[in-house]
């Protein structure tokens, strides 16, 4: 399938014969692009090789044609839309989708240097092209000032849905890209901290309005679970950086949490993975030494599903963040983002120096570098692998829906919520099943 020159060939001459193989040709090739593009998004998911070899090359793409029913195929042509005029196809959503997903394959090579490469200037140009990618994102594909001529359309109920999805994917690729480096490099952790959020709001406004039938969604599951667990990790071991983000970080932690609560009974994803959610915010909790509240006013599922506007505590969504402050400051060399994107939350480091807060977090038998900078021994991150290849999980009871928000009852069994599974001893499980946080945030 990835050989144009092994397209399949017209039964015959006439003309019917022929427009029936072009269209078949077509799906041919939309067929193996979404194959390649499920194999890569895959590998980058789950730190797992992928099962397409790259350098044989990709067939012609397809053609983003005009929508034709299939009874009519041997009688049209396949005839290219023409933007702006014709409406988009789900054929449309997926080129695109494959062009945002296109930087994965560079972001895999860069996985051979290590976590410690010698020169960042090939991560500064894979987010250059990343960001050139998403300036050209179609009108009717933006989450700002999107083209909405089409959104009333019967054929088209999913466009509302697809400008999340391809809005996710962007902030997804940002994600890849730093998140091999975030346990010894600040810049890389802010772009993850930025990309995370990016994907939670995404996936918060995806939920909302979802029928239940829709929650088996397997994407309102990874993109969720992946950006939580980071999140949660990059705080966790670096409580007083990005102080900005840490309000508006905690409060898309609960509301995942009760995303998958809700779903649980729908998605065997989330309901495995719900435990493991729990034991990561609660350490969150116990670490940063502060807590948002778990919902805009209460734990009520049903006002974060039937609200569009679930404020965030920060006063302003993600999605209405200018976008030349998400995924930018690391291609211009600055990691730091301006007052205007989020409102400061209110809690601060303490006065001490930052370096010597680290030691005594440190569980027994983790060596730091002395000049605090981080932790290289820790082995790359990819939790969904762990839920699913390692079997990750948590010995805790059913019946608890969302994480302890009082900090004597974090306190009181330092060994709650233990992390279970085949994950190695330099891995991030193990290190949080010995890392104990003080609750009053010194570390």
């Amino acid at each position: 399938m990835h050989r144009d020159a092994l397209d399949p060939k017209p039964a015959s001459d006439d003309v019917e014969s022929v427009l029936l193989n072009q269209w078949q040709v077509e799906k041919r090739r939309h067929l193996y692009m979404m194959l390649a593009s499920w194999d890569i998004h895959m590998c980058l998911i789950l730190g797992r090789p992928g099962s397409l070899d790259w350098r044989h090359g990709m067939p012609t793409l397809p053609i983003d044609a005009r929508f034709t029913r299939d009874t009519d195929r041997s009688k049209t042509p396949v005839i290219p839309r023409e933007e702006g005029r014709d409406p988009p196809t789900p054929l449309t959503r997926n080129l695109f989708l494959y062009k945002t997903l296109i930087p994965l394959r560079d972001i895999q090579d860069l996985e051979a240097e290590g976590p410690c490469p010698r020169d960042f200037s090939k991560v500064h140009k894979i987010q250059e092209r990343i960001m050139e990618i998403h300036d050209s994102t179609p009108a009717v594909f933006r989450i700002e000032n999107p083209d909405r001529q089409w959104d009333n359309e019967p054929d088209l109920h999913w466009l509302p849905q697809a400008r999340c999805l391809t809005k996710q994917m962007f902030y997804f690729t940002l994600v890849a890209l730093h998140r091999p480096y975030i346990f010894h490099r600040e810049e890389s952790r802010v772009e993850v901290i930025k990309g995370c959020l990016g994907m939670l709001e995404m996936q918060r406004q995806l939920f909302v309005g979802l029928p239940p039938k829709s929650w088996k969604n397997w994407h309102l599951f990874y993109g969720s679970f992946d950006a939580v667990t980071l999140l949660a990790t990059i705080y966790i071991l670096f409580p007083y950086e990005n102080a900005e983000y840490r309000e508006l970080a905690l409060q898309h932690c609960h509301w995942t949490v009760e995303r998958f609560a809700t779903m649980k009974d729908m998605n065997l994803l989330a309901k495995s993975a719900i435990g493991v959610l729990r034991a990561v915010v609660s350490r969150l909790v116990k670490a940063i030494g502060k807590c948002a509240p778990p919902s805009s006013a209460s734990t009520s599922v049903d006002l974060l599903r039937n609200s569009s506007n679930t404020p965030l505590s920060t006063g302003r969504t993600l999605g209405s963040t200018p976008t030349s402050s998400i995924g930018r400051g690391s291609a211009e060399g600055s990691h730091k983002v301006s007052p205007e994107s989020f409102m400061s939350a209110p809690a601060t480091a303490p006065a001490q120096d930052e370096s010597s807060s680290f030691p005594a977090m440190m569980p027994g038998g983790w060596e730091m570098p002395q000049d605090g900078s981080g932790f290289p021994g820790l082995a790359p991150f990819f939790a969904m692998g762990d839920l699913i290849y390692k079997d990750l999980t948590v010995d805790q009871a059913d019946e608890v829906l969302v994480p302890p928000t009082d900090f004597d009852l974090l306190g009181g069994d330092s060994f709650m919520w233990q992390f279970e599974g085949g994950f190695g001893q330099d891995t991030v499980w193990q290190f949080l099943n010995q890392h104990q946080p003080s609750s009053d945030g010194t570390g």
